[in-house]
Protein backbone atom coordinates (compact mmCIF):
# COMPACT_ATOMS: atom_id res chain seq x y z
CA UNK A 1 0.00 0.00 0.00
CA UNK A 2 1.28 3.58 -0.51
CA UNK A 3 2.14 5.52 1.79
CA UNK A 4 1.19 9.22 2.67
CA UNK A 5 3.70 11.96 2.02
CA UNK A 6 5.20 13.10 5.56
CA UNK A 7 3.35 15.53 7.24
CA UNK A 8 6.47 18.00 7.01
CA UNK A 9 6.97 17.58 3.49
CA UNK A 10 2.85 18.50 2.73
CA UNK A 11 3.14 21.60 4.96
CA UNK A 12 6.24 23.14 3.50
CA UNK A 13 5.75 25.68 1.28
CA UNK A 14 2.65 27.30 2.99
CA UNK A 15 2.55 30.55 4.87
CA UNK A 16 1.79 31.21 8.15
CA UNK A 17 -1.05 33.67 7.74
CA UNK A 18 -2.98 36.12 10.45
CA UNK A 19 -6.68 37.10 10.85
CA UNK A 20 -7.21 40.47 9.83
CA UNK A 21 -7.71 41.50 13.94
CA UNK A 22 -4.08 40.30 14.02
CA UNK A 23 -2.92 42.40 11.09
CA UNK A 24 -4.57 45.19 12.67
CA UNK A 25 -3.03 45.39 15.85
CA UNK A 26 0.22 44.50 14.12
CA UNK A 27 -0.20 47.65 11.73
CA UNK A 28 -1.63 49.74 15.55
CA UNK A 29 1.88 48.30 17.31
CA UNK A 30 4.24 49.92 14.31
CA UNK A 31 2.09 53.06 13.11
CA UNK A 32 5.33 55.36 14.12
CA UNK A 33 7.61 53.15 11.76
CA UNK A 34 9.00 54.49 8.34
CA UNK A 35 8.40 51.35 7.26
CA UNK A 36 4.30 51.21 7.66
CA UNK A 37 3.55 52.06 4.58
CA UNK A 38 5.84 49.42 2.49
CA UNK A 39 3.77 47.07 5.36
CA UNK A 40 0.87 48.04 4.36
CA UNK A 41 1.09 47.91 0.65
CA UNK A 42 2.85 44.33 0.86
CA UNK A 43 -0.19 43.12 2.80
CA UNK A 44 -2.91 45.02 0.33
CA UNK A 45 -1.51 44.35 -2.70
CA UNK A 46 -0.20 40.89 -2.80
CA UNK A 47 2.47 42.09 -4.57
CA UNK A 48 6.18 40.30 -3.42
CA UNK A 49 8.64 42.50 -1.11
CA UNK A 50 11.12 43.37 -4.19
CA UNK A 51 7.80 44.62 -6.51
CA UNK A 52 6.98 46.59 -3.97
CA UNK A 53 10.36 48.46 -3.10
CA UNK A 54 11.31 48.73 -6.88
CA UNK A 55 8.35 50.97 -7.31
CA UNK A 56 8.53 54.83 -7.77
CA UNK A 57 6.00 57.23 -8.06
CA UNK A 58 5.60 57.44 -11.82
CA UNK A 59 3.87 53.46 -11.15
CA UNK A 60 0.82 54.79 -9.23
CA UNK A 61 -2.22 56.20 -10.57
CA UNK A 62 -4.07 57.03 -7.41
CA UNK A 63 -7.28 58.67 -9.07
CA UNK A 64 -7.79 54.80 -10.84
CA UNK A 65 -6.31 53.06 -8.38
CA UNK A 66 -4.06 51.20 -10.08
CA UNK A 67 -0.35 50.64 -10.21
CA UNK A 68 1.66 48.97 -12.71
CA UNK A 69 4.85 46.72 -10.75
CA UNK A 70 7.59 46.75 -13.45
CA UNK A 71 10.71 46.21 -11.20
CA UNK A 72 12.07 45.24 -8.09
CA UNK A 73 15.07 45.80 -5.85
CA UNK A 74 16.89 42.95 -4.66
CA UNK A 75 20.24 42.22 -3.22
CA UNK A 76 23.55 41.06 -5.15
CA UNK A 77 26.59 40.62 -3.35
CA UNK A 78 25.42 42.83 -0.89
CA UNK A 79 24.64 45.60 -3.20
CA UNK A 80 21.14 46.93 -3.77
CA UNK A 81 20.48 45.86 -7.71
CA UNK A 82 16.93 47.06 -9.60
CA UNK A 83 15.73 44.75 -12.42
CA UNK A 84 12.93 44.97 -14.17
CA UNK A 85 10.20 42.08 -13.74
CA UNK A 86 10.95 39.34 -16.45
CA UNK A 87 6.68 38.62 -16.47
CA UNK A 88 6.14 40.98 -18.98
CA UNK A 89 8.36 43.87 -20.51
CA UNK A 90 5.71 46.44 -19.60
CA UNK A 91 4.80 45.34 -15.99
CA UNK A 92 1.30 44.10 -15.11
CA UNK A 93 -1.00 46.60 -13.24
CA UNK A 94 -2.84 45.51 -10.43
CA UNK A 95 -5.82 47.31 -8.27
CA UNK A 96 -5.52 49.15 -4.99
CA UNK A 97 -7.39 48.58 -1.71
CA UNK A 98 -8.78 52.55 -1.13
CA UNK A 99 -6.97 52.25 2.42
CA UNK A 100 -3.73 51.61 0.26
CA UNK A 101 -4.23 54.72 -1.68
CA UNK A 102 -5.42 57.16 1.02
CA UNK A 103 -1.78 55.90 2.79
CA UNK A 104 -0.06 56.64 -0.40
CA UNK A 105 -1.69 60.51 -0.50
CA UNK A 106 -0.37 60.69 2.46
CA UNK A 107 2.89 59.43 1.65
CA UNK A 108 3.16 61.69 -1.56
CA UNK A 109 1.88 64.96 0.49
CA UNK A 110 4.80 64.18 2.93
CA UNK A 111 7.60 63.37 -0.02
CA UNK A 112 6.37 66.74 -1.40
CA UNK A 113 7.51 68.80 1.20
CA UNK A 114 10.69 66.99 1.71
CA UNK A 115 11.60 67.43 -1.68
CA UNK A 116 10.40 71.35 -1.47
CA UNK A 117 12.77 71.46 1.64
CA UNK A 118 15.92 69.49 0.60
CA UNK A 119 15.41 70.11 -3.26
CA UNK A 120 15.65 65.93 -3.83
CA UNK A 121 15.54 65.21 -7.41
CA UNK A 122 12.26 64.81 -9.56
CA UNK A 123 9.18 63.87 -7.68
CA UNK A 124 7.30 61.41 -10.19
CA UNK A 125 10.24 59.19 -10.84
CA UNK A 126 11.59 59.01 -7.45
CA UNK A 127 11.53 55.87 -5.29
CA UNK A 128 7.75 55.41 -3.09
CA UNK A 129 9.37 53.77 -0.34
CA UNK A 130 13.13 54.98 0.35
CA UNK A 131 15.14 55.29 2.97
CA UNK A 132 15.62 59.54 4.37
CA UNK A 133 17.92 59.90 1.55
CA UNK A 134 15.71 58.62 -1.38
CA UNK A 135 17.88 55.34 -1.76
CA UNK A 136 15.84 52.14 -2.15
CA UNK A 137 14.89 49.93 0.99
CA UNK A 138 17.35 46.92 0.77
CA UNK A 139 14.99 43.68 0.94
CA UNK A 140 16.72 42.09 3.53
CA UNK A 141 16.15 45.21 6.28
CA UNK A 142 12.49 45.77 5.61
CA UNK A 143 12.20 41.50 6.62
CA UNK A 144 14.23 42.25 9.88
CA UNK A 145 12.37 45.26 10.70
CA UNK A 146 9.07 42.84 10.74
CA UNK A 147 10.32 40.01 12.44
CA UNK A 148 11.63 42.22 14.94
CA UNK A 149 8.62 44.20 15.78
CA UNK A 150 6.29 40.52 15.64
CA UNK A 151 9.07 40.19 18.35
CA UNK A 152 8.39 43.63 20.43
CA UNK A 153 4.54 43.36 20.07
CA UNK A 154 4.96 39.94 21.46
CA UNK A 155 6.57 40.94 24.28
CA UNK A 156 4.26 44.13 24.61
CA UNK A 157 1.15 42.17 24.52
CA UNK A 158 1.92 38.50 25.71
CA UNK A 159 -1.81 37.85 25.67
CA UNK A 160 -2.13 38.58 22.06
CA UNK A 161 1.09 36.92 20.95
CA UNK A 162 1.49 36.81 16.98
CA UNK A 163 1.92 33.91 14.84
CA UNK A 164 5.44 34.33 14.09
CA UNK A 165 5.15 35.84 10.03
CA UNK A 166 7.74 35.80 7.22
CA UNK A 167 7.26 38.55 5.72
CA UNK A 168 5.98 36.77 2.35
CA UNK A 169 3.26 35.47 4.63
CA UNK A 170 1.36 39.75 4.46
CA UNK A 171 0.85 38.16 0.93
CA UNK A 172 -1.40 35.50 2.19
CA UNK A 173 -2.90 37.81 4.78
CA UNK A 174 -6.59 39.03 4.05
CA UNK A 175 -6.13 42.83 5.27
CA UNK A 176 -9.99 44.14 4.17
CA UNK A 177 -11.45 43.68 7.87
CA UNK A 178 -8.17 45.52 9.26
CA UNK A 179 -8.25 48.28 7.35
CA UNK A 180 -11.44 48.86 6.79
CA UNK A 181 -11.87 48.93 11.14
Amino acid sequence: APHPPPETSTLRGRHATWTGGQLGRFLDFVADSPYLPAWLYLATSGSRRGEVLGLKWVDVNLDDATAIMSRQICMVDHLVVIKDLPKTKGGHTIALHHGTVAMLRGLQVRHAELTELHGAGPHHDSWIFCRPARTPIPPARLRRYVLRNQEAHTQAHPDQALTRLKLHGLRHTSPTPALDA
